[in-house]
């Protein structure tokens, strides 16, 4: 797996690049622990790669972002 990033300056955002095998996920979070926390995950199914905006307000599995 790889992880790159980069700041667009015409779009003042940050863009990710990953790279995941198949079958497999990768995620990141954006906090201290898992409460409360922003996040994004990568997976990637029979070839079909999908990213995922998650919020994260415990110990458990976190849901989808609707922000």
């Amino acid at each position: 797996m790889t992880l790159d990033s980069c700041y667009d300056d015409l779009a003042s955002e940050l863009v990710f690049k990953a790279v995941v095998p198949d079958d497999s996920w990768f995620s990141i979070g954006f906090g201290p622990t898992m409460t409360n926390t922003d996040m994004i995950l990568w997976t990637v199914d029979k070839g079909v790669g999908r990213v995922a905006d998650l919020f994260s307000c415990g110990q458990s599995t976190p849901m989808e972002d609707p922000n």
